[in-house]
């Protein structure tokens, strides 16, 4: 299994400008490798973005989802999406 850990940014003039890394976790009791959290460091601004944090969720990831083209036409997504 192959998955991005930490992945550099670089701006139009080649300086580094954001930094992501990616936290991964083995979930042994479905043998799956996944990310528990996400972080995006913007080093010009000094503000960073942390997604995907597990214990802040009611619910499980739920890795036997089954999804089906028509889960992504248009329709659909407006359905699924939240305003």
């Amino acid at each position: 299994t192959w998955q991005a850990a930490l992945i550099d940014h670089y701006d139009g003039r080649g300086t580094l400008w954001r930094v992501a890394e990616a936290h991964a976790q083995y979930y042994y009791d479905k043998q799956v490798p996944w990310y528990t959290v996400e972080t995006l460091y913007d080093l010009l601004s000094g503000r960073y973005l942390a997604l995907g944090m597990k214990n802040e969720e009611k619910q499980a990831y739920d890795f036997n989802y089954k999804a089906s083209s028509s889960d992504y036409t248009p329709a659909a997504l407006r359905q699924a999406g939240v305003r």
